[in-house]
């Protein structure tokens, strides 16, 4: 059930000024009596111009947010091609070094006798 909208001590309808005001409209904020009320299922209004604002304002942060979803799916769909992208690189130039490595066994050689040191250190080789 929906609260009725505070309301400033001693407020008057405007359009109404002998009356006193119960509630404000939703959108503009003028004091309304039980006369000028509106009552629409979101809140109470003073016209049907000020509930349409709102439906407008509505509809279009509805889209705004439905645009934002679609860009965040579309940007997480974009990382997930560039990190595949950069995935089959390394996996081209893992697999380059290794054909060359193997075609060519004294680049091995070389290779295996430079990176000796280091992994006597690490604990790699004996």
């Amino acid at each position: 059930m929906e609260q009725p909208l505070p309301t400033a001590k001693g407020s008057k309808c405007l359009n109404h000024p002998d009356e006193e005001a119960v509630t404000r409209c939703k959108s503009c904020r003028k004091p309304l009596c039980v006369q000028c009320s509106l009552r629409k299922p979101d809140g109470t209004y003073c016209s049907e111009a000020c509930w349409n604002k709102v439906k407008q304002h509505q509809a279009r942060w509805a889209q705004d947010k439905a645009k934002a979803a679609e860009f965040e799916k579309n940007e997480a769909a974009a990382r997930w091609r560039a990190r595949l992208v950069w995935f089959v690189i390394f996996l081209a130039l893992v697999g380059g070094a290794a054909y060359y490595l193997h075609t060519h066994p004294a680049a091995l050689e070389k290779l295996t006798q430079a990176l000796a040191p280091l992994l006597k250190k690490i604990g790699l080789q004996r």
